[in-house]
């Protein structure tokens, strides 16, 4: 999934320690039985470099929601995504459901603009990250997303 690894090729880059220290060991973490994520809409800015997504989430922990986007979507074949966004927030984790609207810049690489009315894969993972470790509590994506 490309919001997968997206989040976890930036959560790589962010956590990288001193050359030669190995991070400790990630240890079992309880899952939220509450958590979901759903993404409900795409839509372009009036620059067409900027993607807002709208998704619904319900945690009792976490501590980022993550969102990437990709045109053209993706297919059974590995395409070459002209453009890539992504945008992270922190999640409010009280156990009721919340909407929230998160901007998926361009990352590399990114040619011309979103192209409106037309398909993308727009995921958005919950996380929750201690430490050097970051555990996927859940996903959502959509391989065929209209953008708006």
């Amino acid at each position: 999934m490309i919001n997968t690894a997206l989040a976890a090729t930036a959560l790589a880059a962010l956590l990288a320690g001193a050359p030669g220290t190995a991070p400790p060991p990630c240890k079992p973490v309880d899952r939220d039985p509450k958590a979901s994520v759903k993404v409900n809409t795409a839509t372009v800015g009036s620059d067409g470099r900027q993607l807002t997504v709208n998704l619904t989430y319900i945690c009792t922990k976490g501590t980022q929601l993550a969102v990437a986007a990709a045109q053209p979507p993706r297919t059974g074949t590995a395409p070459k995504y002209e453009r890539i966004g992504a945008g992270v927030t922190t999640p409010d984790c009280d156990g009721t459901s919340h909407t929230a609207d998160i901007i998926a810049s361009p990352r590399k690489p990114f040619t011309g603009t979103w192209q409106r009315n037309a398909a993308a894969t727009v995921g958005a993972n919950l996380l929750l990250v201690e430490g050097q470790c970051s555990y996927l509590l859940v996903g959502d994506v959509n391989n065929s997303m209209t953008l708006s």
